[in-house]
């Protein structure tokens, strides 16, 4: 084959970009090949199957891990089969996670967005519509059933992915790990005497799991960035409502994927798209009656602390510096520098 320099201009949210490649097209093509989503189902399969053993909480995390890792895939390839279909990899290497909110939001509202595809009106049902647009059934009622599954589906994943309790849980798993692992019950009683606990058989459960992570998410005291306090907060999730929604995203990747194939050149009869064999899978992701969230922690707020500013913070380090390059000194090279704990002194925290 004789190599052909081309070009495919595109952009990324409203940021342009121009890749130039020889053979572009073909290179399009051939990463469009590699993609392999039943990574994320068998990722899910794995943990799935550990749920019942000695280390189910550690198998719990690694689904939500897998879960968060899937939605992201799955909304930077639809984003890109949108913004991009003729340089799928490009539209991959530069976007950045803002991009994919804020485009997300303007899909949300039903706001414009620059895309290469034609939609009457900008909404979960039409693009649904138009990566589904080669799948014909014979049965008509069955095809429009998967679109629209589809179509809500996505809709909920987006409301998830904008979540930002969703996103920080997700950071502090994947970031050393920085959560306490279990979930939370909840339940509420009427006190017979005024002080004193209700009594645990007059209590009335609203819900809860046995999987799920406690964690500690720094947030700002009143509009202040640089004062902030540690709120303890915890989060909910069911290990089946998990691979449910794996296995539907790996599923949306595929269809994706089969769309951009026939725009690149694929016959349509070539491609395949991909739904569970019982519909029924689409409610067991996310219509889950479950008390999700939780939030309890003593007020704090600036009425309670004496702000510190950014100069005094910076110059207590430059005086521990200088303190610290003076007791090396007096010490010697070879002197330990005694500690404070050593000299009967305690330090702030």
């Amino acid at each position: 084959m004789e190599d052909v320099l081309q070009y495919s201009p595109f952009v990324v949210g409203d940021r342009p970009f121009c890749v130039w490649e020889w053979n572009l097209r073909q290179r399009n093509r051939e990463f469009l090949d590699s993609v392999d989503p039943d990574y994320f189902r068998y990722a899910a399969a794995v943990h799935a199957d550990q749920i019942a053993g000695d280390h189910s909480q550690l198998a719990a995390l690694g689904l939500r891990l897998t879960y968060s890792h899937a939605m992201e895939a799955f909304f930077a390839l639809l984003c890109a089969a949108l913004q991009a279909p003729g340089c799928i990899f490009g539209w991959l290497d530069k976007y950045k996670e803002d991009d994919l909110r804020q485009l997300l939001e303007h899909i949300k509202l039903g706001g414009r967005i620059r895309s290469v595809v034609e939609f009457e009106q900008t909404s979960w049902g039409a693009i649904s519509t138009t990566i589904h647009r080669c799948l014909a059934l014979d049965d008509k009622q069955k095809e429009l059933r998967i679109k629209d599954a589809y179509a809500e589906f996505w809709a909920w994943l987006a409301w998830e992915f904008l979540n930002p309790l969703v996103h920080r849980e997700y950071n502090c798993i994947k970031h050393g790990m920085r959560v306490g692992k279990g979930g939370f019950q909840m339940a509420a009683g009427i006190e017979a005497v005024p002080g004193v606990p209700a009594s645990p058989e007059t209590m009335q459960s609203l819900g809860g799991s046995a999987f799920g992570t406690s964690f500690f998410l720094g947030e700002s005291i009143g509009n202040d960035k640089i004062n902030l306090r540690l709120k303890r907060h915890a989060r909910n999730w069911l290990p089946d409502s998990l691979t449910a929604s794996i296995d539907l995203m790996a599923m949306s990747m595929t269809n994706v994927l089969s769309f951009l194939k026939v725009l690149n050149g694929a016959a349509a009869g070539t491609v395949q798209f991909a739904w569970p064999a019982d519909l029924g899978l689409f409610g067991k992701a996310y219509l889950v009656r479950l008390v999700n969230d939780l939030s309890m922690d003593r007020v704090l707020d600036v009425s309670h602390i004496q702000p510190v500013t950014r100069e005094r913070i910076l110059e207590e380090y430059e005086r521990r510096s200088r303190a610290s390059l003076t007791a090396n000194a007096a010490n010697g090279p070879n002197q330990p520098i005694e500690s404070d704990a050593k000299k009967g002194r305690g330090s702030s925290a």
